[in-house]
């Protein structure tokens, strides 16, 4: 996609208040359409742009901002008019653009409020940030199904934003009409997992915010996780079982009592939890509470950091208890690659979208 300054009316954008760019792109798997690029000031090319890249637009004039270059990207909404007398055109050119994770879109009071949105939780005295997504033709006048991603391991923190850097949110950023939905991306705190008990019910706390907010169909609630996210989606499904309508997992754990990189605490934190993980068979126990969920499953025979063993028993468990469960093993997948494909397959989506509660 191609944004030139004439095509923005360079007339009404020089009068906005000195700001940024932010480029806040990566680029994902080898192809061209996940790298964005900005070509500015004498034609400067910036490339392979890495989070984050601030370039201040008091250093260009209107005539040197020649075009910004952003592949990949639908959305462009420019702001309103705001005249104002006395300028030269040839004056600095006042711009605020926000290139957020790969989204393209500028902030203006006028604007709908649709795309990845920030919000908090609150949970006693500690604060949360976590975002949700809206499509751009959202609105209250009707509900809407809902989508719960949990991450993986290492987009823990306070930022609210590392959830949405890969996985779902950019197979969302990047095909938008696919997803009807509205989606919730929660951050586990720094230090935790999403077997620890706060953890998990933070989740069903920005849930359950989200539904009231948004317009949420609760007969129409998904879960879906890969690798932490996914060990995490089996024991929400396990502890609200009732809550949703179908659980997508990638590259998940059920049993955690050999992994070496767990630390005790975490076991610990696990075992009180989620106590199907202490029975003798912690596979079926976990399977005779979630029976009752369309489940899907993927994993990748080549994963180097969750045994694809986990994934396998777990669906021999819930066949073995007459469950709805689909299994999906990719061959010659490495762990980041197997959710790389499943989020991919445009199929996942359409059949979440149909299961019911």
């Amino acid at each position: 996609m191609l944004l030139s300054v004439d095509d923005m009316n360079t007339s009404n954008w020089r009068s906005l208040p000195n700001r940024e760019i932010q480029c806040l792109s990566r680029q994902r798997r080898s192809s061209d359409r996940m790298r964005s690029q900005c070509k500015v000031a004498g034609w400067k090319e910036l490339t392979a742009i890495q989070p984050p890249m601030t370039i201040a637009t008091d250093e260009w004039s209107a005539s040197a901002l020649k075009e910004v270059f952003v592949t990949g990207i639908s959305d462009c909404r420019p702001p309103p008019p705001q005249r104002q007398t006395g300028e030269n055109t040839e004056d600095w050119m006042k711009v605020a653009l926000s290139v957020a994770l790969g989204v393209l879109f500028l902030h203006s009071p006028a604007s709908a409020e649709t795309g990845f949105l920030d919000r908090t939780a609150m949970m006693g005295a500690a604060t949360y940030r976590y975002q949700v997504y809206l499509p751009a033709d959202h609105t209250r006048a009707r509900s809407w199904p809902v989508i719960v991603s949990l991450h993986g391991d290492g987009a823990q923190g306070q930022d609210g934003r590392l959830p949405t850097a890969r996985g779902l949110a950019d197979e969302i950023r990047f095909d938008r009409p696919r997803f009807p939905v509205v989606a919730v991306f929660p951050q586990a705190e720094k230090g935790k997992r999403w077997l620890d008990a706060d953890m998990e019910e933070l989740v069903i706390a920005e849930l359950d915010q989200t539904m009231t907010e948004f317009g949420g169909d609760p007969m129409r609630v998904y879960l879906t996780g890969f690798s932490m996210g996914a060990t995490g989606a089996y024991r929400i499904a396990y502890r609200w079982p009732s809550r949703f309508a179908a659980l997508a997992a990638i590259a998940g754990r059920v049993d955690t009592s050999d992994v070496k990189t767990y630390s005790d605490r975490e076991k610990a934190a696990d075992r009180q939890a989620n106590p199907f993980v202490s029975d003798a068979d912690p596979f079926a126990a976990l399977a005779l509470k979630i029976k009752h969920l369309p489940i899907r499953i993927f994993h990748g025979d080549a994963d180097e950091t969750v045994p694809v063993d986990q994934s396998r028993r777990l669906t021999r468990a819930l066949q073995a208890a007459q469950a709805d469960v689909h299994y999906q093993e990719y061959t010659g997948a490495t762990h980041g690659g197997a959710a790389q494909k499943a989020y991919a397959e445009r199929e996942l989506i359409t059949w979440l979208l149909t299961q019911h509660r």
